[in-house]
């Protein structure tokens, strides 16, 4: 972490021990009057250096991880886990993937790894 924090600009990483999670916060300075035009220019390519810096920090993590640290590739998630829907009781309690923090909706298709944590399927 302190390694990405002095190599990189408008970006700060940090790591909670107590919670074992990543945190990547990003600084943006944008003037008070903007026309919508250039607002928009704004934060097309700010998403793009963000995108840019979010695969460059998870990139850093794999190569500079601790092996105290959980880890799974992408295989080992293949292999350990289940694809399904979203069932009654994933819907109902309201919880959020923990990769994009966004809802579950009724048609998802999910993973459950044998931990019981659920996230979305990309493939």
């Amino acid at each position: 972490v302190n390694e990405w924090n002095t190599t990189k600009r408008y970006t700060r990483l940090k790591y909670s021990a107590t919670e074992h999670r990543f945190t990547l916060e990003y600084d943006l300075l944008v003037p008070a009057t903007l026309t919508h035009e250039a607002g928009i220019g704004i934060m097309t390519r700010t998403l793009r250096m963000w995108q840019t810096s979010l695969i460059a920090c998870v990139l850093h993590i794999v190569d500079h991880r601790d092996r105290d640290l959980p880890f799974a590739t992408h295989e080992m998630i293949e292999k350990f886990s289940v694809r399904c829907s979203t069932d009654e009781s994933l819907l109902r309690s309201g919880e959020k993937c923990p990769l994009c923090l966004e809802k579950f909706d009724e048609e998802d298709k999910v993973r459950r790894l044998p931990c019981l944590h659920v996230f979305h399927a990309i493939s």
